[in-house]
């Protein structure tokens, strides 16, 4: 297993799986004239909202916060497939991660937001940020107008440029649709 990157570390969000929930702990300063004040403890709690779908390479499915309201996806993917030799999902941890980042504004808009992961004993999970409108693949039957493919191709070529120039690679690109 390789080395864990400070970036994927920073990423995993302490939690606890209970009965249905999922449940983040966190570390919040108040802002206080100027200056950040006492760090206080705070929780998230989510709740799944949709029915799990499997996908080629994980489980998917919707979460609500339960105190909040908002959405997010999370993607569960086994650490140990039977039959086959250990997988270290660390470097995709860190691609995630690295992508990710809201402090890097050239990779807004190509990438899906991915607040943090975190783990069971089998399995890896990854939160990202919910399309409502979902990935591309829904609307292939229609034709696009020509300045709509054009748009669609740009951001899949920015975005692997980004991916390649950071020698990462990709197998699995899906453009999304914002609202």
């Amino acid at each position: 297993m390789s080395q864990i990157s400070d970036l994927v570390k920073d990423s995993k969000l302490p939690t606890r799986l209970d009965a249905g929930f999922t449940t983040h702990t966190f570390l919040e300063s108040a802002l206080v004239t100027g200056w950040h004040g006492r760090r206080r403890e705070q929780e998230e709690v989510w709740k799944k909202k949709r029915d799990p779908s499997i996908g080629i390479f994980g489980t998917i499915w919707l979460e609500e916060c339960v105190s909040e309201g908002k959405l997010r996806v999370v993607k569960k993917v086994r650490k140990l497939v039977p039959g086959s030799r250990s997988i270290d999902y660390h470097r995709e941890l860190e691609i995630i991660a690295h992508f990710s980042q809201q402090k890097v504004p050239k990779y807004g808009g190509c990438f899906v937001r991915a607040p943090g992961w975190f783990e069971s004993t089998e399995y890896m999970l990854i939160t990202m940020a919910y399309f409502l409108l979902g990935d591309l693949q829904k609307y292939m039957p229609q034709l696009f107008r020509e300045r709509e493919a054009r748009q669609i191709t740009f951001q899949l070529l920015e975005s692997l440029d980004f991916i390649h120039e950071n020698r990462f690679t990709h197998g699995d690109l899906k453009p999304m649709l914002q609202p």
